[in-house]
Formats: structure tokens, C-alpha cells, sequence
């Protein structure tokens, strides 16, 4: 985050950090995970800043199947995106987010895309100047699943029998918790 902006955090509001292994071996692997967490005096945040999470709660992959998953996601109020990434199981092949604010997408192109569903790198956006997205736009984002198996899968926790699509993200200044979930968004399924 450019200088300025932080994530403000109530007395007794709590933290969840998540990390998600898969061990295809039969010996322990090592795992480690590293948090730092930066302090700045109340004064000097002159713009709280926000965490995108928006998740497509209606995957369904068929059994022998390509399929995708889309949701577009209301922009609700100006802000400016500091990093996006995604998170899809391992069957997710592709993902792609794209926004139909003309400005955004002249100046960003595509805002995101991985095919790497176990370790996608995030994107890091400018910050001087940053690049605004616009109130009444949207993000839309997809993700595409290939599955050779039997089995169909929906949304779930497991990443062995379930799927994901989710955008993550950080942004400035913040909106309110309707426009950092998409609780307004929509969804559309497509078989490739």
C-alpha cells in the first residue's frame, strides 16, 4: 500500500490466516509460514484500505468435462486495486479477471490471469499514480476446469474433492462489506 493507507483493525476484531497444503506423498513434508504484520500510528492513514474477496459460491465441474465459472462483481464506489490474485483447486486450469471500465482496462489490460492454481503469484498495480477503477463498473472473473474424473465437484472446502473460484484482493480507500464480498454479483456456468 502507498504511504497513507492501511488496513484499520478494531479492539477484539480477529485475524484468520489460512494456508493450504496437499502432501501426494506417503513421507512428512515441511511447512512454514511467515506473517509480518506493520503497525503505523492512527494519525498518518489518511485512506483506510479494503480486501476484495470475492467467491463464486456455484461452481459445479461435471463429470468429463471443461467448464467454466463466471461472476461479475459491481464496482460500488471508486477505488484503486493494489494487488490481485486468485485461488481455484486443482482442477482450475485457468483463471482470468477483466473489468469494463474503459480507463482501467486501456491503462491495465487484463487486471488479472494464472494458470497456476496451486502457487499464482499475485498482480501489483501502480501506485503513483494509481489507477483508478470507476463506481458503477465491474470485475468479471473466470475460472476453467478441466475434470477427467468420474465425479462431478462443487464449491467446497477439500481441494481433493471440492472446486474454488475466488479473486482476492487488496484496494484504496475501502468500501463497505457488500462491495469487498460481490454479495450482488452474478454468476453464469458454461460447458467448453
Amino acid at each position: 500500500m502507498p504511504s497513507g493507507n492501511a488496513h484499520k483493525f478494531q479492539p477484539g476484531e480477529r485475524i484468520i490466516i489460512q494456508s493450504h497444503y496437499i502432501n501426494t506423498t506417503q513421507q512428512d513434508i515441511p511447512a512454514h509460514v511467515a506473517f509480518q504484520m506493520h503497525q503505523v500510528e492512527f494519525e498518518s492513514v489518511a485512506q483506510e484500505a479494503g480486501t476484495l474477496f470475492f467467491d463464486d459460491l456455484n461452481v459445479s465441474v461435471p463429470a468429463h468435462s471443461r467448464a467454466s465459472v463466471t461472476m461479475t462483481c459491481p464496482i460500488l464506489d471508486d477505488i484503486n486495486p493494489a494487488l490481485l490474485w486468485s485461488h481455484m483447486h486443482k482442477r482450475g486450469v485457468h483463471f482470468v479477471a477483466t473489468t469494463d471500465d474503459p480507463e482501467a482496462a486501456e491503462a491495465l489490460g487484463t487486471l488479472y490471469e494464472s494458470s497456476d492454481w496451486s502457487e499464482p503469484q499475485p498482480r501489483e498495480y501502480p501506485t503513483d499514480p494509481p489507477v483508478v477503477l470507476h463506481a458503477g463498473s465491474h470485475i468479471s472473473f473466470t475460472c476453467e476446469y478441466q475434470n477427467d474424473s468420474d465425479a462431478a465437484f462443487m464449491f467446497g472446502q477439500s481441494a481433493e474433492t471440492n472446486e474454488m473460484c475466488i479473486l482476492h484482493g487488496m484496494y484504496w480507500p475501502r468500501m463497505t462489506f457488500v462491495g469487498e464480498t460481490c454479495l450482488t454479483g452474478v454468476t453464469t456456468r458454461a460447458r467448453l
